[in-house]
């Protein structure tokens, strides 16, 4: 299922719109879940309000360790808050684009929003930077022990 502004362009040759919010459905058990790769539920629920294109959607409460599993689902020894890494699929296009590349992710902090971390012994608040300069939002989250 995915969600889009009906006035965005065509994402490939497909009848839905970029950029899209797509939701796939998953199975559970006690303690994890599994759409295309196991998760553990304490890393998605309570579900935190994040911003995404100027709206603020339901997304992974834990979303540094969601994207650790991610990375290491795709990338084994990558660290996400070093490297930055393409995706050699284009969502954009609906299409296998590229090889991946990777950079270190400080080259890009003059270019791309970003979120910058920062914890203490019971709180982590995650920055939205832009220009390496301007905090856009501050989201503080008890640390996860």
């Amino acid at each position: 299922m995915k969600f889009y502004f009906l006035e965005s362009p065509s994402a490939g040759v497909y009848k839905w719109k970029w950029p899209f919010i797509g939701m796939d459905f998953y199975t559970d058990n006690a303690t994890h879940i599994r759409s295309y790769m196991h998760i553990r539920k304490d890393i998605i629920f309570p579900l935190v309000l994040r911003p995404i294109a100027g709206l603020w959607v339901p997304g992974p409460r834990n979303i540094y360790k969601f994207f650790q599993v991610m990375s290491s689902r795709y990338y084994s020894s990558f660290s996400i808050d070093e490297k930055c890494y393409t995706q050699a699929y284009s969502h954009r296009e609906e299409r296998r684009k590229h090889q991946q590349k990777t950079v270190f992710c400080e080259q890009l902090r003059n270019i791309y929003p970003y979120i910058r971390r920062t914890c203490d012994s019971d709180y982590c608040q995650e920055h939205l930077m832009l220009n390496n300069v301007t905090t856009l939002y501050v989201l503080k989250m008890i640390r996860d022990k």
